[in-house]
């Protein structure tokens, strides 16, 4: 991942953290948000990502299932339905996924935990 990239990516993320703790974000407006499409079984797209996948990736990165919940703009209930193979994330939770499982060490960083 190009530093340009991950600086992107970083700073959304310190957008949506501070968003979800009642924080002011300059350059934001409140939108209404459609959600587009159907959730995609996740074994649909990468038989390499399944319910225990997900779960070994929470696991690898040393997160709680809140956290990777927060991380990944999410909620903790969602998480553990994923992980028990009740539902499946959507296209664009997927592909944000698969960018963590190709470049853990970037989100580590990102939320500031150790290897």
């Amino acid at each position: 991942m190009k530093d340009e990239d991950f600086n992107l990516l970083k700073q959304g993320f310190k957008d949506i953290s501070d968003i979800v703790h009642g924080k002011d974000v300059q350059g934001t407006e409140e939108v209404m948000i459609k959600p587009r499409g159907k959730s995609i079984p996740v074994d649909s797209i990468d038989k390499g990502m399944n319910a225990a996948n997900i779960t070994n990736l929470r696991l690898s990165l040393n997160m709680s299932q809140e956290m990777f919940a927060e991380v990944i703009g999410v909620s903790t209930s969602t998480v553990r339905a994923w992980e028990q193979g009740k539902r499946h994330p959507n296209t664009s939770i997927f592909r944000l996924i698969t960018l963590i499982q190709n470049d853990p060490k970037r989100i580590k960083e990102l939320v500031n935990l150790k290897s």
